[in-house]
């Protein structure tokens, strides 16, 4: 893909995003503005030739960049939930460049309630030491943007 191709791609992608943010979400600008704020970078479209199956998206600590995969994460409600998730994990790489720590005390998400389902597929797909980050993660998507852009200002700023 040459560079004309991949602004355009990466144009549409959070015009995509941001316009149905402003139209449709409460708490859309106070997410990406905390995430603009923490460096953050976000995109969104298909994850085929990633050889990924399966997966709505993905944080990128290296580049602290999140990527929503269109092809996975079909609907706008799992989009937002893939955004809120993955904004989780830049948040707990503020904390923790290595991210091994969560934002949030262990004690908060012992005493929230967490899907079983949410905690079998962490244990089937994810390392044991990614555990309590992925439990932080799948446990706060469900939480609404403006909640989640302040875990990522106060942990980011």
């Amino acid at each position: 893909m040459n560079f004309k191709s991949f602004v355009a791609t990466a144009l549409l992608a959070a015009t995509t995003v941001v316009g149905t943010a402003a139209q449709a979400q409460p708490g859309a600008r106070a997410i990406f503005n905390a995430l603009d704020r923490a460096g953050v970078t976000y995109s969104s479209h298909e994850c085929a030739s990633y050889d990924i199956t399966g997966t709505y998206g993905f944080y990128v600590p290296k580049t602290n960049h999140i990527h929503i995969c269109t092809d996975v994460a079909t609907t706008e409600a799992q989009q937002w939930e893939t955004l809120r998730h993955e904004a989780v994990h830049a948040a707990q790489r503020c904390v923790d460049p290595s991210m091994q720590s969560t934002v949030l005390k262990w004690s908060f998400l012992a005493n929230h309630e967490t899907a079983q389902s949410d905690w079998d597929f962490i244990v089937r797909a994810y390392d044991k030491e990614d555990h309590r980050i992925e439990l932080e993660a799948f446990t706060l998507m469900r939480y609404d943007n403006a909640s989640i852009a302040s875990l990522v200002n106060t942990a980011c700023n």
